[in-house]
């Protein structure tokens, strides 16, 4: 009976502590001015962390050999729905398309101001459509190609940096506007083909400088605006401020959103050595940016969504222009915003990561500083 009666507080006990570890609550809904909010705790690494093998099954780009598989500087990488792989070369604007195997097929694009040529072609996204869309930042338009590289259309839009377009093919895109006192912001908003003004979702005051920069290193404050649309033309955006995501339909009304504990990491060491040597070069008379006394990075770097639609924030890490990062870390969440896991892609990999067929498309830059097309294959 002893025995027994033993083994039965054994069994208490051990029901108890699984119980008890079950129960432990990593997130909790909130209800915050009539928006439901998803917050995220922290868990501790070991358990936060997740095992998967990120597996390179195809590489393009030689620093010597032919000139069709050479980049002078690769700044975007795409694929399309049969798997071949289109490469944006920023300082040659021209873009090469690859077979599945990685062999070349043709280049299209140029350095120009005419139709499909640009002047700094710096981001590329294709449609559902298997259309192409090419962003020039020189002249502020997107070009649009066939899947075969023929010139279709110009658009002309005032924006900033990244667009995307939705399922019905309209535009998602962030840009600057001003309100009645002159302060500008930087926004995330969406633009119906028949219409001229964009709609904005998001907004972040913006402040000068918004970013350090020179031949060697690039700072940027968190006041970037970091998003990415999935499979339901929603979007996902954020300020790096803090890290908190807000959901968007496609027609701008907010869903929820979510966080995640964070606490704000101060610029120290070599960094913020060369961010006052960059200062000490560069006019200060546009007016101050309160982070400038008190250096923080930001929160995240990207927002990425794959084709479960689950939501990847690539952790920031300082980019010295001529050196790769020996991995790059992700935090990964459900499309509702609840925290998944955290994972690592072994080496230096940018930019926002393109997931396809089944794989990521993402540029890899080696120690050197040479940058590759990689395509990578994940085991979970």
């Amino acid at each position: 009976m002893k025995r027994i009666a033993v083994s039965i507080l054994i069994f208490l006990f051990v029901f108890q502590f699984c119980k008890k570890e079950s129960e432990i609550e990593y997130f909790k809904t909130e209800m915050i001015d009539g928006v439901k909010v998803i917050h995220n705790f922290n868990i501790e690494p070991e358990k936060a962390y997740k095992d998967m093998e990120f597996i390179e099954d195809l590489s393009i780009g030689v620093i010597e050999g032919h000139e069709n598989y050479m980049f002078n500087y690769p700044a975007d990488v795409e694929s399309d729905r049969e798997g071949n792989i289109y490469v944006l070369d920023y300082m040659d604007c021209v873009i090469k398309k690859y077979d599945p195997d990685g062999k070349f097929i043709k280049k299209f694009g140029g350095k120009g101001q005419g139709p499909g040529e640009f002047q700094a072609a710096s981001c590329m996204f294709i449609s559902r459509q298997n259309e192409l869309y090419v962003k020039d930042a020189g002249s502020n338009k997107i070009e649009q190609f066939s899947q075969d590289g023929e010139y279709l259309k110009t658009f002309s839009f005032d924006m900033s940096n990244y667009f995307k377009l939705d399922g019905n093919n309209e535009f998602i895109f962030d840009f600057y506007t001003f309100d009645e006192d002159g302060i500008r912001y930087l926004c995330v908003g969406g633009i119906e083909s028949k219409k001229e003004n964009p709609k904005p979702f998001l907004s972040e005051r913006q402040y000068w400088p918004a970013r350090w920069s020179d031949n060697e290193f690039t700072y940027d404050y968190p006041y970037f605006l970091r998003w990415d649309i999935n499979s339901n033309d929603q979007v996902y955006a954020a300020s790096a401020v803090n890290y908190e995501i807000s959901v968007f339909d496609s027609d701008g009304i907010l869903l929820f959103k979510f966080k995640r504990d964070f606490n704000s990491v101060p610029v120290e060491g070599e960094e913020f050595k060369k961010i006052s040597e960059i200062q000490d070069k560069v006019s200060m008379d546009r007016g101050p940016n309160p982070l400038s006394t008190k250096l923080v990075y930001p929160a995240f770097k990207l927002i990425a969504i794959d084709e479960e639609d689950r939501v990847w924030v690539e952790h920031y890490q300082p980019v010295w222009i001529n050196k790769a990062n020996e991995e790059t870390i992700y935090d990964v969440f459900s499309s509702e915003g609840i925290f998944q896991f955290a994972t690592k892609i072994p080496g230096h990999i940018y930019p926002q990561l393109t997931f396809k067929n089944g794989y990521i498309y993402a540029l890899k830059k080696d120690e050197s500083g040479y940058s590759r097309a990689v395509r990578i294959k994940i085991v979970e």
